[in-house]
């Protein structure tokens, strides 16, 4: 049985199926941990130690702490879960090494800057402690399924990409960033913005705010054109991609809860010209992601895999985010 802790009681550490029934797919690290046999949360850890109580009821955790400093030192865990925000990511991970966990499962970003997430990363290496991070939709097999088609030819040439997200580039562009580089494999960053409305577009080069709204263009490995529009999360909360081939489109609608294609056909009206058919809606992969994750997760633990992957491929996101930033502030 692997002894899970879970540091951080919010949304994502089990909130989001507070009131979830257990039939329908788990959005959680408590919500998909509590489906296993092989695993048990056996503390949970929060700064307020109400929700904490609250967490550790609704989960049927057994130890509720209000921080890591009150777990005794010779406490053991498998699997430590880090779910507070990222402001305290990096002092979170510190302290949860002195554990020496036989893997860490962390929310993205690893941290609130590059180099300190390549520095938590070497210490991790140094304790061999293995490292995932959890870019959700790294798990959606039908992510996974129209990309390998994508590259495969099946839709024609990759031309573009138009990727709409909003709360922030770290935060929720992160994921978008993570997509593209599955997709493109290399990215390149053209010209990039603070979007124009947001508290951040006030701010000058010395008060950057932690996580801006960035409009952005990149440039894939054969001069794909990548377009980051970021809007108005207070409006409502948006994630889509519209990719854009020699013979059809594709759409993530709702986040990757579905998708849509339209392919290419000749024009009934208009001779010697093309145009894209009716749309076709196929069922996305996101609802499954979190328990996808959390399977390869204590596989890796049972098997003793000794794996960084996924944390390179993090900081690698990271690294371009702040690009990305950097260049918008640049005006300023």
């Amino acid at each position: 049985m692997l002894r899970v802790l879970i540091v951080g009681c919010g949304r994502i550490a089990g909130g989001f199926d507070e009131h979830r029934g257990s039939t329908l797919f788990a959005l959680t690290h408590a919500g998909a941990y509590s489906k296993r046999d092989d695993v048990r949360v056996v503390a949970c850890v929060d700064t307020n130690l109400e929700l904490a109580k609250a967490f550790g009821q609704r989960w049927n955790i057994p130890t509720i702490y209000s921080s890591l400093m009150e777990i005794p030192c010779t406490e053991q865990f498998d699997i430590i879960s880090v779910c507070v925000p990222t402001t305290f990511h990096e002092e979170t991970i510190l302290k949860a090494l002195e554990f020496s966990p036989r893997a860490l499962f962390i929310e993205k970003p690893i941290s609130m800057s590059a180099a300190n997430s390549a520095e938590l990363i070497s210490r991790c290496k140094d304790k061999g402690i293995p490292v995932l991070v959890n870019y959700s939709r790294r798990w959606d097999t039908q992510v996974n399924t129209f990309f390998d088609e994508l590259r495969s030819g099946k839709y024609g040439e990759l031309r573009s990409v138009v990727a709409i997200y909003n709360k922030g580039i770290r935060n929720n562009g992160s994921h978008i960033i993570d997509l593209l580089f599955n997709l493109f494999g290399t990215l390149q960053p053209i010209w990039s913005e603070v979007r124009l409305g947001s508290s951040a577009h006030e701010t000058t080069a010395h008060e950057t705010v932690l996580d801006p709204d960035i409009n952005a263009i990149l440039r894939g490995p054969n001069q794909e054109s990548i377009h980051l529009v970021c809007t108005d999360a207070d409006d409502f909360s948006q994630f889509e991609l519209q990719i854009l081939t020699s013979d059809a489109e594709l759409r993530m609608l709702d986040g990757g809860a579905r998708w849509s294609v339209r392919k290419k056909q000749v024009s009934p009206e208009f001779s010697g010209y093309s145009r894209l058919g009716e749309e076709e809606y196929v069922s996305g992969g996101y609802f499954p992601v979190m328990e996808a994750a959390i399977e390869q997760l204590t596989s890796d633990v049972h098997a003793n895999v000794l794996s960084y992957g996924s944390a390179e491929s993090a900081l690698k996101v990271e690294e371009l985010c702040e690009q990305l930033i950097r260049q918008a502030y640049e005006k300023y």
